[in-house]
């Protein structure tokens, strides 16, 4: 066993146990040089000047010297970075007043932290001392530990097993809208709902949690949650960053890139559109055949815009034929044809194409479903063979030009499984007005072709017309020439004259007519036809005509039957008029066959009627549709003479005058003209008697 220093004694020696000859203050030091052996304490005694009277092991630990090294020498030799310092200064202290000391101070030379407690009894000075080194940095450690916590931006959160939150840091509590500490014993619900589990599981865990401040403000944070184990049980550590703006700025940063996409890919399919357009109306512009124009119109659709395209038009008849069919596989085509046959498009379907046909008005559907299909086709069967199509999605937009339908164009989509958008609508549109430009361009072509050949006609006719009086009155001069010349010798025949004069006087007045026909046509398409309201009495008039006439009918070998009330009388036009009844009378006589005409004027309150009935050509249902038009000729300008103007400027008249004109008619059974006119002009005065 190791001999110790013996403390207490004046000098020093390696002897253990009481000094000899102390008695009992021998035994007391003994006593205590046992228990301070035993602690694991530095302790030192000393005289009052500093001298070392006794280390124990500890101190000699803590001194990193020998008792025999330190016995007998006095403190502050033997460290002399304490003489002055701290413990220095509370020594002499305790010295002087005896009062006991405890505190803490750094011994600079040996860079550690002592707690020292100094007592005084009697002329010893007792000096209690253990290193706090540790404990200090520990709490340096703690302090530093808890300043990062409070200055983190981040919050921190510690919740117990359970997920009661036992510790929040500042950040934290701002982070949910509490003050310090109001967190503490709350509910960690996020960690309550599923999180407790996976962390026990895998000890730790990481993602979003979806958040609410104290006044009900929703927030995201992005977590990071580790396992912990304190005082042997498990604890929950949090650290969450409040998110929400920098999610609101990544949805504001991925909504700005989907609407640059979104209008990078509108501008690149406006430039796609624009050239299909383009190319679209140099095509449709290449012809001015409507055949042409259609199938052009279908085979440029294909597969640019559909699967399928088709264009059909509405008959005179009330039909829909269908024009144009494309498809990429012949196959489709005659499936779809097969399906039209089977189940023909009609103007009065409620919809597609024949609704498109008859309103003017677009069709698009998205989707085409089995409910949709279900919902709208009763048939069984037509619902299979409408299924066995595959249509997936339609468009149907009319062609229309000067407020007329000229026909339907339909898109679809079936076998790529595509549907169409309101922008695929805006653009079948456009393709069908350009469409729609270019059949009525062709149209007008073909009008003005009419119309050029119809001013042909008419030359050659109106040629031949005017020059037909003409020569007849050349020769009818010739001869009154020579009549006259005959007369010089005494051989005049006053019959024969009468008679070329009244030749003369009819071609005269044929000549008239003809020229009247022309002064209206001008008058009329100038829009200058002038109206002359007067009071008359029509049946005046038409007796008045009709004997005006008898000359003509002898010559046609007919006769008229004349039926009129006393009187019909209005305010009208009486040079107009008397243009309606010679014109009709003139056709009757012209297309009667030398059969009876008649000719029937009545009245009521409100209007007049004339009736002009002959039993001579008649007139198709076909030709009666253009009867009225402007330099129509319906018989052969071999066997009847004339413009073609005739029932034209009555047209035009009556219009003028507020009336109306009809005709029934079969051929070979005569035809019926009924006239009907209000009693007086629009905005004329009433005729007396009205």
């Amino acid at each position: 066993m190791t001999q110790r220093c013996t403390p207490f004694a004046e000098g020093t020696s390696s002897r253990r146990g009481p000094h000899p000859g102390e008695g009992s203050s021998a035994d007391g030091s003994a006593l205590d040089t046992v228990l301070f052996e035993q602690m694991e304490e530095s302790v030192s005694v000393f005289r009052c000047d500093a001298t070392y009277l006794y280390v124990n092991a500890a101190a000699e630990r803590l001194a990193g010297k020998k008792c025999e090294e330190l016995l007998g020498r006095i403190l502050w030799e033997a460290f002399p970075g304490m003489e002055g310092g701290p413990f220095h200064r509370a020594f002499l202290r305790v010295v002087e007043t005896g009062q006991a000391e405890e505190f803490e101070h750094y011994y600079e030379p040996w860079g550690r932290w002592f707690r020292p407690r100094i007592h005084r009894s009697g002329e010893r000075i007792y000096v209690f001392s253990r290193e706090t080194t540790g404990e200090r940095l520990r709490a340096d450690a703690l302090l530093m530990h808890t300043r990062i916590l409070e200055s983190m931006t981040e919050g921190v959160s510690l919740s117990d097993e359970s997920g009661v939150i036992v510790y929040t840091n500042p950040a934290e509590d701002r982070m949910f809208g509490y003050g310090p500490g109001e967190l503490l014993g709350m509910q960690n619900l996020q960690l309550v709902n599923g999180i407790i589990a996976r962390l026990r599981a895998e000890g730790h865990w990481e993602g979003e949690l979806q958040n609410r401040r104290r006044d009900g403000t929703p927030f995201t944070t992005e977590a990071r949650i580790s396992a912990l184990h304190l005082g042997g049980k498990p604890h929950w550590l949090c650290v969450q960053k409040d998110v929400t703006e920098q999610k609101r700025i990544e949805a504001d940063r991925a909504s700005a890139y989907a609407f640059t996409e979104q209008l990078y890919e509108q501008t690149r399919l406006a430039e796609q559109r624009a050239a299909f357009l383009a190319l679209a109306s140099e095509v449709l512009s290449s012809s001015l055949d409507k055949g042409e124009i259609l199938g052009s119109l279908a085979s440029l659709s294909v597969p640019t815009l559909g699967d399928w395209c088709a264009v059909d038009v509405a008959t005179p008849e009330g039909e829909v034929r269908r024009l144009a069919m494309v498809h990429l596989q012949p196959e489709r085509v005659a499936q779809a044809s097969a399906f039209l046959a089977k189940y023909p498009v009609t103007l009065q379907d409620s919809g597609g194409v024949g609704k498109v046909l008859r309103t003017g008005t677009t069709e698009f559907v998205h989707d085409v479903t089995d409910e949709l299909i279900d919902r709208t086709v009763p048939d069984p069967e037509h619902r299979r063979d409408l299924r066995a199509l595959g249509i997936r999605s339609l468009i149907s937009v009319p062609l229309i030009s000067r407020g007329k339908t000229l026909a339907a164009l339909t898109l679809v989509y079936a076998d790529s499984q595509r549907r169409y958008t309101e922008a695929d609508v805006r653009l079948a549109e456009d393709l069908a007005r350009r469409a729609a430009t270019s059949l009525d361009n062709g149209l007008l072509y073909q009008e003005a072709q009419g119309a050029i050949r119809a001013r042909d006609s008419f030359l050659s006719i109106a040629s031949h017309e005017l020059n037909t009086p003409l020569t007849s009155l050349n020769l009818n001069v010739q001869a009154l020439q020579r009549t006259l010349q005959r007369a010089a010798s005494g051989a005049l025949s006053q019959e024969l004259v009468h008679a070329k004069l009244q030749s003369v006087q009819r071609q005269i007045r044929r000549l008239g007519n003809l020229i009247h026909e022309l002064l209206d046509i001008s008058r009329i398409t100038a829009g200058k036809l002038r109206l002359e309201p007067e009071e008359v009495d029509l049946a005046v008039l038409a007796r008045d005509l009709a004997l005006r006439f008898s000359d003509d009918l002898i010559r046609a070998g007919g006769e008229l039957r004349l039926e009129t009330p006393e009187a019909v009388v209005g305010i009208w036009d009486r040079l107009r008029l008397e243009q309606i009844l010679q014109n009709l009378l003139s056709n009757a006589i012209k297309y009667g066959g030398g059969l009876p005409i008649e000719v029937e004027v009545r009245s009521d309150a409100e209007r007049a009627l004339i009736v002009v009935r002959d039993q001579g050509i008649g007139i198709s249902t076909e030709d009666q549709a253009r009867l009225f038009q402007r330099f129509e000729r319906l018989a052969s300008e071999r066997h009847y003479s004339g413009f073609g103007l005739g029932l034209w400027i009555v047209r035009q008249i009556l219009d003028a005058m507020g009336g109306r004109i009809h005709v029934q008619s079969e051929p070979g059974q005569g035809s019926v003209f009924t006239v009907e006119l209000p009693r007086r002009l629009p905005e004329s005065p009433p005729p007396p008697g009205a």
